[in-house]
């Protein structure tokens, strides 16, 4: 390599000198010979002459940086500023490598952080509703330690990073912090950028190290210093963090009485208590709180015009601050209210909850959001998926987790039957007494037993244990002991078909559906009209309604839920909701088994029943008598539910008083039934009795004793027919004006039924009513009022408010008022039951009929 130096510099030098002696020549010889100048050969000889010297000299300085010792390459991690002399001197650097090393000139215990240094990123303009969470925060970092955590977890969106920018921001403007440092913590990639990026802000002319040794610079220098608050955004793991927790608490503690903070925010829920952390969960908004995050963002311009639904809007999006931001932003640039942003999630929900403003980031949409995390769960655990996707029809409120438990073992995938037609005792109630009650058997009204086809567990125990732990570690369930809830928006979005996300397949989302379906099935218990099952019926029900209203898909095992739902809300009262359940329920019974199905027509007499009692006798008369003619072709005349209709048509004359027709009707079913099932025919008998007591017919009381004789010797005294049919005997005894038979025998009843069925049955609260009622017209109003009182508030307390038999209770007590002279008492009962008889029955029912006149005589009187 020598000799090819020196042979190069000889020739550079020999073409220097015969340039320059050409250009001379030329020069002489003009000047002697006095002729022209030529500067062409002039100015080439000079010039090849220069450019010869230049090249050389340079070739002479890269020869000795050569020679000299190899500094390391380039790396792309190196910020390319270096130090010379201990004064920064900016990049210097070549393809062959840094001209000078780096060389701190103060030491890393002497940098101070200058005030105000932050990098908090720009979150958003407004902030609502969040002051209770601020200071929780600033009490959660107050704590002992040499370094205090607390970490903010929560639901994706639910607004965790905007806090921590918030609370970070309020430090570094009141002087209180320096520097208050962000890093998005997603991993431990991240973090060791976070940190040099740090090491470089506090010391400039460190910027050349590796990026490993910036880190650590930045994290001695957190431990040796006081007054810094660093906020680890989004960290996915408790582990990624740890090491450096450890470091930044390791050294003595700095003079002085400075804060070491450090905020984490995470969706994760579990594993901070190993680090030591102050945990805070973050909720969605309150209703209010989300209308006034809406309205700011938004700025509709005519709030009356404009701001119509937005209430409902705040609770579609279940008060999730990152969906109310994206939807009022959407809504201030396209000019929309918020009722037609509701048509637009209920027509497209699945590009709603995708779309975003001009502007605004597209990867911060509650879809989006939400996505990473099922991504990083589903690819761990499937189950979690589907498990969400089946919790996603059910209702946004505290789903038991014993809905759950059949999904551990094998289940029959056919639902069962609707039952055969029910048939009620007049005056005990709506539905309290129905023949045929034999849903707990699996069978269809025709005695068939269904085959069944099998489904097999979808995981063990541990597994559904695991699954469930999963989805409540990140945020997207809640866990109670015995219940786990949803966030409504989670559910909305996990039952949103979207071609794009993996985890919202149309084909998963339609599986999960079924599931959802079956488990609410099974859920129900066989008798829906005894008591004992309806805290079971009133736990489910709301989970039963979301689904529901959730799906379109008209199949059995849908149908099969809306008929049991129908006819359970026909039992509470709720009897316009049991009419739609059962509306539905017929829709799809007749598209897959035709209208001349067995079910189907058992349905049609159920919701012809369902108007009977609401009062609304022009839909109902007509619908029996149809029901009763289509069930004598299908089934014949002597058909146990053919019997049965003729009893409900009978039934619904006698209440609009057309004993003519009623009569007739009664007749008929009881002889029919004489020799089939005798249950009915004590049924079909006291319904007799009844209805020719009110005409005046001598039969009644013999036809009623014989009656409750043949009951007694059948089933027994204590069958609930056979108490019921003793009810009936002693009102016929009380209509008679016989009261030495009709009180003891009432008060024998009243003692029984609370015996066999308990004080809280439908029938001993039928049989209480009817004893104060006996009491009350034989003029002891003392002893009535005190009965009516307890039964009044009996019938509130297990139907419910606005239950027809809780509205009579309270008729019957306010009765009980007047007939004492406590007449102020009795018009506020009267008024008070007249304003819930509007409100649940409307004008024309008869309850609501006979309160107003009682009301009016009162107030005349």
């Amino acid at each position: 390599m020598g000799g090819v130096v020196v042979a190069r510099r000889v020739v550079a030098r020999v073409v220097v000198a015969v340039a320059g002696t050409v250009a001379v020549g030329v020069a002489v010889n003009q000047v002697l010979n006095g002729g022209v100048w030529n500067w062409w050969a002039l100015g080439v000889s000079a010039t090849v002459a220069v450019t010869f010297e230049s090249v050389t000299r340079w070739l002479d300085h890269r020869e000795e940086a050569l020679a000299a010792p190899a500094l390391p390459p380039v790396s792309p991690r190196r910020l390319q500023m270096v130090t010379l002399d201990g004064v920064s001197r900016g990049a210097l650097a070549s393809d062959y490598g840094l001209i000078a090393r780096v060389t701190p000139a103060v030491p890393l215990e002497e940098v101070k952080a200058r005030p105000g240094l932050k990098n908090v990123p720009v979150q958003t303009r407004e902030f609502v509703g969040r002051d209770r969470d601020m200071a929780d925060l600033e009490n959660a970092l107050t704590g002992p330690g040499p370094v205090v955590v607390a970490v903010v977890h929560g639901l994706g969106g639910v607004g965790k990073s905007t806090l921590a920018a918030r609370y970070a921001i309020s430090q570094a403007l009141e002087q209180r912090s320096s520097p208050v440092w962000w890093i998005t913590a997603e991993g431990p990639s991240e973090i060791q950028n976070g940190l040099a990026s740090l090491a470089v802000a506090l010391q400039s002319e460190v910027a050349g190290m590796e990026l490993e040794e910036l880190a650590d610079r930045a994290v001695l220098w957190l431990d040796s210093h006081n007054d810094w608050l660093l906020v680890l955004d989004n960290v996915a793991d408790p582990s990624h963090i740890a090491p450096l927790l450890a470091r930044v608490g390791s050294g003595q503690a700095p003079t002085g009485n400075g804060s070491r903070r450090i905020i984490v925010t995470s969706r994760l829920a579990e594993g901070w208590a190993r680090i030591g952390a102050q945990e805070l969960r973050l909720d969605v908004l309150s209703e209010q709180q989300a209308v006034d995050l809406l309205f700011r963002i938004a700025r509709p311009v005519h709030v009356a015009e404009d701001w119509e639904g937005v209430e409902e809007l705040v609770r579609e999006l279940g008060c999730l601050p990152l969906a109310i931001d994206q939807a009022a932003a959407y809504l201030h640039q396209m000019k929309r209210t918020p009722r037609a942003y509701l048509e637009s999630l209920a027509g497209n929900s699945s590009s709603m909850y995708g779309k975003v403003a001009e502007g605004a980031d597209a990867q911060r949409t509650i879809a989006r959001v939400w996505r990473i995390t099922l991504d990083q769960l589903t690819d761990e655990f499937p189950l979690t998926g589907h498990l969400l996707r089946m919790l996603a029809w059910w209702a946004p409120e505290a789903i038991p987790l014993t809905l759950l438990d059949p999904v551990t073992k094998t289940m029959p995938n056919q639902p069962m039957p609707a039952g055969p037609v029910s048939s009620r005792i007049w005056r005990l109630g709506m539905g309290l007494i129905r023949t045929g009650e034999r849903m707990g058997d699996w069978a269809d009204s025709r005695g068939t037993t269904f085959n069944w086809s099998i489904v097999s567990a979808l995981t063990d125990a541990l597994g559904l244990e695991t699954a469930l732990g999963k989805l409540a570690a990140f945020n997207m369930i809640t866990l109670g002991r015995d219940t786990v809830t949803v966030h409504r928006l989670v559910q909305a979005v996990a039952r949103t078909p979207d071609p794009q996300d993996p985890n919202r397949a149309a084909a998963d989302i339609d599986k999960a559906r079924a599931q959802a379906t079956r488990l609410m099935i099974y859920a129900l218990p066989g008798n829906v009209d005894d008591p004992a099952t309806w805290p079971v019926m009133r736990t489910v029900f709301p989970h039963i309604d979301a689904l529901n209203n959730h799906t379109s898909a008209d199949t059995e095992s849908i149908g099969l839920l809306c008929n049991r739902v129908g006819n359970f809300l026909r039992g509470q009262g709720a009897h316009n909701r049991a009419i739609t359940y059962l509306n539905r329920s017929l829709t799809i019974t007749e598209r897959l088994h035709g209208p001349h199905h067995d079910e189907a027509l058992t349905t049609r007499s159920n919701i012809a029943l369902a108007h009977q009692e609401a009062g609304d006798y022009q839909r109902a008369l007509p619908m029996l008598q149809q029901v009763l003619d289509e069930s004598s072709q299908q089934r014949g005349s002597a058909h146990e539910a053919t019997l049965a209709c003729l009893n409900n048509l009978a039934l619904a004359y006698q209440d609009v008083g057309d004993h003519e027709r009623a009569i007739p009707l009664f007749e008929q079913a009881v002889a029919g039934s004489v020799n089939e099932d005798h249950s009915n025919t004590l049924i079909f008998r006291a319904n007799l009795a009844s209805s020719y007591q009110t005409v005046g017919d001598e039969r009644a009381i013999p036809l009623a004793e014989q009656n409750l004789a043949e009951a007694v010797q059948r089933l027994g005294g204590d069958n609930v027919i056979t108490l019921s049919c003793q009810i009936i005997l002693g009102m016929l005894y009380e209509s008679a004006g016989d009261y030495g038979r009709a009180i003891p025998l009432q008060e024998q009843n009243h003692a029984d039924c609370a015996r066999v069925l308990g004080s809280d049955h439908p029938l001993s609260l039928a049989s209480c009513r009817s004893l104060a009622s006996s009491l009350h017209a034989f003029g002891d109003y003392t002893r009535a009022a005190s009965l009516q009182e307890q039964n009044h508030a009996d019938y509130q307390r297990v139907l419910g408010r606005d239950h027809p038999l809780a509205l009579i209770a309270c008729n019957n007590l306010a009765r009980s008022y007047e007939s004492t002279g406590d007449l102020g008492r009795a018009v506020h009962l009267y008024e008070q039951t007249l304003t819930d008889s509007l409100r649940v029955l409307g004008e024309n029912h008869r309850i609501t009929v006979k309160v107003r006149s009682n009301l009016e005589r009162v107030q005349t009187a």
